[in-house]
């Protein structure tokens, strides 16, 4: 008979299934997943089974209130925290895309030339970082900027003097009013090689500040240069009643790796400046000390001074502590630079203060050549070989 419902059965029996025991439907229900089964067995063997119809659980009224106010909070719940996020990301995408936009306009102010642009941020993470390491940067490229403006103007200043009085002389010979004989023509040579003089030393200047200028390093005592070129400007010294004091110690393990002829135009320059502004009459005080790893050279005049505020601009291209000097007294302003370039091409230092005598006082700091101190180990080691080779017989 096929599968059929008892009519007239209770509830529980209507949950009521039975089955053979391949778990053919017999009567009752015969959808398996749906029911929970138990063995009918005789004798030890499996004959049948009967199925239990699983209890679908159905929910009151009142948990279906409950769970329709549940779902109603975690909507809101939930649109509440989709607007908190909203907010709060929306707030923190100003906090941080601002800094970016700051730094962003005043890169595109550095790259119009306006070094003046500054960023204000108030924070202390990296866009703040950031901020200050720009507005350290738009400082440099601002001062740059000044020094080359400045020395622009000063070449062109420099450039112009001397152009000025040869057009006037030429002009003067043209018109007439001068005529050309061997004072005219050396009054154009002089000035004609005073512009070749600011050319040089400009082009001196660039060639060291770049590091292509050809430097021929061997072993060289500064001492032995520096009396060469004392003996050059004796005469001239004595003219002008200026006295020269040396004190030279360890003479000779005073050895560094330079080149002859531009140490040779460093003391020059700074004899040169000392001639021109040291008052008459004077003394000039040169002296030297060797140290472990360096060579100390000091160069004092009696004076008059410089001020303080001048000291450390002494060695900037182009710069006279006193702007209304001639350029016979003067100089081109190039002379100290061309030292401070040459002095850094040799791994040294330069620099200037105020002696107590009241005159200036020009400080050079030199390498010391590493194997002079193992020559001298080494001589001296030989000596004292020898020494006793000698005792002995």
């Amino acid at each position: 008979m096929p599968p059929h419902r008892v009519p007239g059965l209770s509830s529980m029996a209507s949950r009521l299934s039975l089955f053979d025991s391949q778990k053919q439907i017999v009567i009752g229900n015969p959808l398996l997943s749906e029911q929970v089964f138990r063995q009918i067995t005789m004798d030890s063997q499996v004959i049948g089974w009967v199925g239990l119809k699983k209890e679908r659980q159905t929910m009151s009224p009142t948990d279906i209130s409950f769970l329709k106010r549940q779902s109603r909070a975690f909507y809101m719940i939930g649109a509440i925290v989709l607007m908190m996020a909203v907010v709060i990301s929306v707030i923190f995408s100003r906090h941080l895309t601002s800094p970016v936009r700051k730094i962003a306009e005043g890169t595109k102010a550095i790259r119009s030339r306006r070094f003046d642009k500054r960023i204000t941020v108030v924070s202390n993470d990296e866009l703040g970082q950031l901020a200050e390491d720009f507005n350290a940067m738009a400082q440099t490229l601002q001062s740059y900027e000044n020094v080359r403006r400045q020395w622009l103007t000063d070449i062109a200043h420099e450039l112009r003097t001397p152009l000025a009085v040869l057009r006037g002389e030429i002009e003067a010979l043209q018109d007439g009013i001068r005529e050309i004989n061997s004072q005219t023509i050396d009054s154009l040579h002089a000035e004609v090689m005073a512009l070749s003089k600011i050319v040089n030393d400009l082009s001196l200047i660039a060639k060291t500040e770049s590091g292509i200028i050809e430097m021929k390093h061997t072993p060289v005592n500064p001492v032995q240069v520096i009396e060469g070129v004392i003996q050059r400007f004796k005469a001239r010294f004595d003219d002008r009643q200026i006295n020269i004091r040396t004190d030279f110690q360890n003479y000779d393990s005073m050895i560094i790796l330079g080149d002859v002829d531009k140490l040779t135009q460093v003391f020059s320059n700074i004899f040169e400046n000392t001639m021109r502004y040291t008052a008459s009459p004077g003394t000039l005080t040169v002296g030297s000390k060797a140290t472990k790893d360096h060579i100390k050279i000091v160069v004092e005049d009696t004076g008059p001074g410089v001020a303080e505020e001048s000291l450390n601009r002494l060695f900037d291209r182009l710069y006279r502590t006193d702007s209304a000097r001639t350029r016979e007294k003067g100089g081109s302003g190039l002379g100290l630079s061309i030292c401070k370039s040459i002095i850094e091409a040799h791994q040294g230092k330069i620099w200037a203060e105020n002696a107590e005598s009241g005159g200036l006082r020009i400080r050079i700091q030199l390498p010391r050549h590493k194997s002079t101190s193992r020559k001298l180990s080494s001589a001296a080691l030989l000596m004292i070989c020898n020494s006793s080779l000698w005792l002995r017989h």
